[in-house]
């Protein structure tokens, strides 16, 4: 049986520039940081796709365009989860890409 508690880590991804003049700026994207790792991600613009990556490190590697985007996680960081009201959304933390 496998004792490793399953959870799901939301986000945004978003753009203070936008280098490509494809994404737009603001949220241009959601995606989801699984338990295992894994990010599944879709741009919100016209051009939109889903996309798997090995990990968040990949992902920002590839979309960061050195500090030009954020990551505003949605939910909180399971594994600083400590107390029972740490479940409850805060403010969002953005993380510089």
């Amino acid at each position: 049986m496998n004792s490793h508690k399953p959870s799901i880590r939301r986000f945004h991804f978003v753009r203070s520039e936008d280098v490509s003049g494809v994404s737009g700026t603001g949220v241009v994207g959601e995606g989801v940081e699984f338990s295992g790792g894994k990010v599944a991600f879709t741009w919100l613009s016209h051009m939109g796709a889903v996309t798997v990556y090995d990990n968040i490190k990949t992902f920002i590697a590839i979309h960061g365009h050195e500090g030009k985007g954020a990551i505003e996680w949605i939910d909180p960081d399971p594994v600083e989860e400590t107390e029972p009201e740490a479940a409850t959304p805060k403010k969002r933390n953005t993380k510089k890409v």
